[in-house]
């Protein structure tokens, strides 16, 4: 994504961005490790363990608490922009249904015409393919 576009997005955005892109490096993955054996060694040198431990916990459900909205916030921003080719897609071809540009903000009840209507279209489909005949299906072979 070239600088301009990035610049216009506010900051919340850019650092969810920037974490949700750490996250999937195999050197988080190592940071995590580590920190995950040493709690753990130091539980288990400590007489007194239980601080480390409630400290432990408490940093796992706060990494935790933060990623879900990071992943969230990244999927839903991937997942626009898919709804956003998908729907140029459908724009340009022809005889595309364009009641699927958008679908995804239509009503339960716009949804639920649409697909029976859809039903209604791989059934006729069905009975097309198996109209043609083929030997299998007792059907005369194709001329």
């Amino acid at each position: 994504m070239s600088p301009p576009e990035v610049a216009h997005r506010p900051a919340a955005s850019r650092g969810l961005h920037a974490l949700g892109e750490m996250s999937q490096s195999s050197a988080a993955s190592v940071v995590a490790a580590v920190v995950s054996v040493a709690f753990l060694v130091a539980a288990l040198l400590a007489p007194r363990a239980t601080p480390l431990l409630t400290a432990f916990e408490a940093l796992a459900a706060a990494v935790t608490l933060v990623m879900v909205f990071a992943l969230q916030h990244t999927q839903a921003r991937q997942q626009a922009a898919i709804q956003r080719k998908l729907d140029e897609i459908l724009r340009v071809l022809p005889g595309a249904d364009n009641r699927l540009l958008q679908v995804e903000t239509a009503s339960e009840l716009e949804l639920a015409a649409l697909g029976e209507h859809h039903l209604q279209v791989r059934s006729e489909a069905l009975s097309e393919q198996s109209g043609v005949g083929c030997v299998s299906d007792g059907g005369s072979p194709p001329t």
